[in-house]
């Protein structure tokens, strides 16, 4: 899985709909792990029980959409 989400990646950074990253596997990795902990992680973290589904899911969308879409100006929240 990693292997592909890497190769998409790789090909939308070469088209230019994402933005360049110091390295291609580390951010697949990124991804997977940071959708994980959203999903399910963040059940056993005392300090994040408080996070519920819906705010959990924008946020994982809000987030990894800033840090790799090229930047055109402000991200606007809820998005």
């Amino acid at each position: 899985m990693l292997e592909h989400l890497s190769e998409f990646l790789q090909e939308r950074i070469r088209a230019g709909t994402l933005r360049s990253v110091p390295d291609v596997p580390a951010a697949a990795r990124f991804i997977v792990e940071t959708i994980a902990w959203f999903a399910m992680h963040r059940y056993s973290d005392p300090d994040s029980m408080m996070l519920d589904d819906a705010t959990s899911r924008s946020t994982v969308r809000h987030l990894l959409m800033a840090a790799f879409t090229p930047s055109t100006g402000p991200v606007e929240p809820g998005t």
